[in-house]
């Protein structure tokens, strides 16, 4: 599931295929492509990909749009001000603004992450174990903010190995084995037992 998102994101490099976000098709071949056209990949490494753990929450957070924000120098007033409202907005819960990323819980870095993710404004974003090694109260947290996000029309794909987590958070799920798309499981088609039976390709045995 990872390789396929870091294949359409262009790592490593795509050798056949088609891309299409809402009908049209598109040309990624990096991250910065991707980004272009309102494609963000949170990876499930957010301590080894996601983030840079010695540097502070404001770098973090803007990293991503600095092609777009520094004009031609940052703007740290305006650098804080929206890591001051990505705390409040993301429920990122800390003692000093000034701290390093590194010195957050796991959850709360998860957070930041998501902050950073989003910070760009992108219409897919892609979240992958978004909620694995928090705990409950950021997990909800999580859930909340997914929700939030596709009612606000964007799409949101969620990979996970908690299989009540895809149940409880999307409309449809797909199911990958073996490096294939298996099936595209509708809302009426959502249990534990009939997403296992299609990753374990036990549907085809059946058969």
């Amino acid at each position: 599931r990872t390789k396929a998102f870091e294949a359409i994101l262009g790592l490593p490099p795509r050798t056949g295929g088609t891309i299409e976000i809402g009908g049209q098709a598109v040309d990624i071949r990096s991250p910065r492509d991707a980004m272009r056209h309102g494609l963000a990949y949170l990876s499930e490494d957010r301590k080894g990909k996601g983030l840079h753990l010695d540097l502070g929450l404001r770098e973090n957070l803007t990293m991503m749009t600095l092609e777009r924000d520094a004009r031609p120098w940052v703007d740290l007033k305006a650098g804080r001000a929206a890591l001051d409202q990505a705390i409040v907005d993301f429920g990122i819960r800390l003692r000093d603004p000034d701290c390093v990323a590194r010195s957050l819980s796991g959850g709360n870095q998860q957070k930041l992450a998501l902050a950073k993710y989003l910070h760009s404004g992108p219409r897919v974003i892609v979240l992958d174990e978004p909620t694995r090694g928090v705990d409950v109260g950021a997990k909800r947290d999580i859930y909340a903010l997914v929700h939030r996000l596709a009612g606000e029309g964007r799409a949101v794909i969620v990979i996970s190995s908690e299989l009540i987590e895809l149940i409880g958070l999307s409309h449809r799920v797909a199911v990958l084995h073996g490096g294939r798309l298996q099936a595209v499981l509708g809302p009426d088609q959502l249990s534990e037992e009939n997403i296992i039976s299609h990753a374990t390709d036990t549907q085809h045995t059946r058969h």
